[in-house]
């Protein structure tokens, strides 16, 4: 059908404009290669993996995220890894991995309620892996029927809606995971 052509057709569009994206990655990675700049490789694979998971390539957003995740471990910026965890967590989440997605949002957590930062941008970033973990924890109370499962997705909640609440920021992800909270606790 012509909804289905229009559909596939912008989805190339979409695509062609994203390999102009990756071939300037590419130079970048050269670049960073060259100059052994660690730091910015990491970030560099981060941005790859954000683009195919955005296209919903996510076995190359896992590669280039754990890549990133290796970088950052090699410089030794936790908060970095922390945040390689989370997109590894969500990219296992897209995939329907719940098992390992729960594993990167709770290393992920592990590390962002360790490091001490006044970053706005890793902050934000925590409470947005609490929001996977909830997530996390309301799928496991659903099939589960468990209400230690509820009980964990309940307390991620009352953390995220409390920062954001103090902060002036709703979101309709928070008050969607606030209310089936309330509903099976």
């Amino acid at each position: 059908s012509f909804k289905n052509i229009y559909v596939v057709d912008m989805r190339y569009f979409d695509l062609n404009i994203k390999d102009s994206i990756f071939m300037h990655f590419d130079k970048a990675l050269n670049i960073y290669t060259q100059l052994k700049d660690t730091a910015n490789l990491a970030y560099t694979y981060q941005s790859i993996g954000a683009v195919n998971s955005d296209l919903g390539f996510y076995s190359n957003a896992r590669e280039y995220y754990g890549m990133a995740l290796q970088m950052d471990s090699l410089t030794g910026n936790y908060l970095e890894m922390a945040f390689d965890y989370q997109n590894l967590g969500f990219v296992e989440n897209e995939q329907r991995n719940k098992e390992t997605a729960f594993k990167f949002h709770k290393k992920s957590v592990s590390i962002f309620d360790t490091a001490y930062t006044e970053d706005p941008y890793y902050i934000y970033s925590k409470y947005t892996t609490y929001i996977g973990l909830a997530s996390a924890y309301i799928k496991y109370a659903k099939e589960t029927n468990e209400q230690l499962y509820a009980d964990s997705c309940y307390m991620y909640i009352k953390k995220i809606g409390n920062f954001y609440i103090d902060n002036g920021n709703y979101s309709a992800e928070l008050l969607k995971n606030i209310y089936y909270a309330q509903y099976i606790s």
